[in-house]
Formats: structure tokens, C-alpha cells, sequence
């Protein structure tokens, strides 16, 4: 039976538990879990994924064309398979491909045919005027570099703000609990020289009018009290908007006690830091942001000077075919366009 009652009682203290989170216990709570942070985390992360779409026009490509007849007098037949890659230097696009046709052609779809073993060819493409130093493509993935970055300033930036309404909250609380506790012991002190002036005045040592102006006094202390404890209690419910659980819910108010009596206060500028602080401002997330946004304009602007000019583009192709056919088709043909 004493067991039982000592495992219940252990159970009702630890359920009347009060919890005390320190400032870097607040921190991490914002960082982690708070559903703010956490929405600009995943907008930071789409656009980390816009930034792959822009850089997969750079991908290796592998394209097929096919072209069968069905009916006709001519049965010519025609498979391609080609493999591409661009480049961002002077707009180039490199290339491989096998072709291979059966059958008969007409005569405007001679270029159709090949050897029976096919032709290989490979060849560049390449700008000379327009789109020779920056190209829309490469420009796509340079902005999106910007747009990224400029998305982990915007985050950084909105999460410090979350830090410094948390630790605005966190101060209230403490100075809340601090001035509550200050009322709570002088009403306490107020309580115990009541209980004297109460004897004197029943031994006739004080006139009674003294105990009734000393009533009041404390009267107003009570409402003092109260008027703290209200105060502690919206300083609480203020606290727990940025104090989380790991699920990003906010901790129920009957679980945040009293701030501790001496506040472990983790921030400060020491005599380096404050040498180090007009370089830190060049790298405050506003100005980061700012910058990234200015270049993606700058890189707009130059895309745009860059469509004025004329276009002139240049490919070099080297095919050959192999196998048995026309002898007009034998031998390496090098093409320029």
C-alpha cells in the first residue's frame, strides 16, 4: 500500500512539474520547429529545385526519330538516334548521331539514305554574334543561383526576426516572474507585521484607525498581486507562440512556470566582436538579399543588350557510312553550315 501511494504521488509531482526553457532552449524550438522557420525553409528548398530545372537544359539529351511507310510505291524506312549536350560556352551544342534507312526514297528524301551498316556523324554547333557571351540558358541558371541565395538570406533573415520577437517574449516572462515574486514577498512581509499592529492594537499600544489604514494598504498589495499574476500569465501565453514542441504545437501554459531567478544570458559582443561588426554588416541577409536581386536584374539587362545583335550561327558536322550500298555514299563527308 505505501508503494502505491509513493508511485501516485511520484505521478501527481511530475505531472505538476513546471517546465523552464533557458534562451537556448528557445532557440532551437524557433529554429526547428516553428512553423514560420519551417514555411520558409520549404520555400527556400522550391526554389533549390527551380534551380535543377534551369540546369537541366544543360543535361545530356537523347532524342530517337522515326519515319516509317505503311503504303506507296516507295518503302523507304528511317531510324535516327542522337545524343546532345549543350554548353554554355559560346551557346555550343555538341552531338552524336546514328542513322540508318532501308528501302527505296524518292528523290526529295534522298538525304534519308545510308549505307546498310548506317551513318555515324558527330559535330558542334556554335553562336558568333548573339547569344556568343551569355545565352538565356546559361542566364536561367545563373539567376536561379541568385534566386537561391537570395532565398536563404530571406529565410535567415525572417528567422532572426523570429529570435528577436522569441527573445523579447523570453525578457517579459523573466521580468514578469521577477516582479511578480517581488509583490508576492511583500505581501507575505505585509501579512506578518499585520499580525503586529493586530497585538498592539488589542493591547491599546496603537489606536485602531491604524489597523484599519494598515488593512488597506495590504488590500491594494492583494490587487497588486493579482494584476502581477495576470501579467506573468499573458507573459506565459506570449511565450509559448514561439516556445514549440518537436510536432511545431505550441506548450500548453500550465506547463511554463516561473522564469529562473538568475537569467544565464548567452549573448554579448566582446571587445573582437565589436572590431569584427562593420564587416559582419556587409553580410547581413537584407544586404544579401538585396545584392542577389540586383544581379538577377544586371544579368536581365545584359540578356536584353544581347538580343539587339545579329544572329550567327555556325556547325561543323563529320559523318561517314559504313556497310554495303551506293557507292555515292561511301567515304567521310565534312559539312559547314
Amino acid at each position: 500500500m505505501k508503494l502505491k501511494l509513493t508511485a501516485l504521488s511520484f505521478l501527481i509531482i511530475s505531472s505538476a512539474a513546471k517546465a523552464q526553457p533557458s534562451i537556448a532552449d528557445l532557440f532551437q524550438s524557433i529554429k526547428n520547429y516553428h512553423p514560420l522557420a519551417l514555411e520558409k525553409a520549404s520555400k527556400r528548398q522550391a526554389v533549390s529545385f527551380q534551380q535543377l530545372e534551369a540546369e537541366s537544359a544543360f543535361d545530356t539529351q537523347i532524342q530517337q526519330t522515326s519515319k516509317f511507310r505503311l503504303d506507296g510505291y516507295y518503302d523507304g524506312q528511317y531510324l535516327s538516334q542522337q545524343v546532345s549536350k549543350r554548353l554554355n560556352f559560346m551557346n555550343a551544342e555538341v552531338f552524336g548521331e546514328h542513322r540508318i534507312s532501308d528501302g527505296e526514297f524518292p528523290v526529295y528524301e534522298q538525304e534519308y539514305d545510308t549505307l546498310s551498316g548506317g551513318e555515324l556523324n558527330v559535330g558542334v554547333k556554335l553562336s558568333l554574334l548573339q547569344n556568343r557571351d551569355i545565352n538565356k540558358f546559361g542566364v536561367a541558371v545563373n539567376n536561379s543561383q541568385f534566386e537561391f541565395a537570395k532565398s536563404q538570406a530571406e529565410e535567415a533573415l525572417y528567422v532572426n526576426h523570429l529570435l528577436s520577437k522569441g527573445i523579447s517574449a523570453y525578457l517579459d516572462w523573466y521580468q514578469a516572474t521577477l516582479f511578480k515574486n517581488i509583490i508576492d514577498d511583500l505581501v507575505k512581509t505585509t501579512e506578518q507585521r499585520q499580525q503586529a499592529i493586530e497585538t498592539r492594537v488589542n493591547n491599546g499600544d496603537l489606536a485602531e484607525i491604524t489597523l484599519t489604514e494598515f488593512n488597506t494598504t495590504l488590500l491594494k498589495r492583494k490587487i497588486s498581486l493579482q494584476k502581477a499574476q495576470r501579467t506573468l500569465t499573458l507573459a506565459q501565453q506570449a511565450l509559448t507562440y514561439y516556445w514549440r514542441d518537436n510536432y511545431g504545437q505550441m506548450h500548453n501554459i500550465n506547463k511554463v512556470g516561473e522564469a529562473p531567478s538568475k537569467l544565464n544570458w548567452p549573448l554579448g559582443i566582446s571587445n573582437e566582436d565589436a572590431l569584427q561588426y562593420q564587416q559582419d554588416i556587409s553580410q547581413h541577409p537584407l544586404l544579401s538579399a538585396k545584392q542577389n536581386l540586383l544581379s538577377q536584374a544586371q544579368n536581365e539587362l545584359v540578356l536584353a543588350d544581347n538580343k539587339l545583335l545579329p544572329k550567327l550561327d555556325f556547325e561543323f558536322k563529320l559523318a561517314r557510312d559504313i556497310g554495303d550500298g551506293s557507292e555515292t555514299l561511301m567515304g567521310t563527308e565534312p559539312k559547314v553550315g
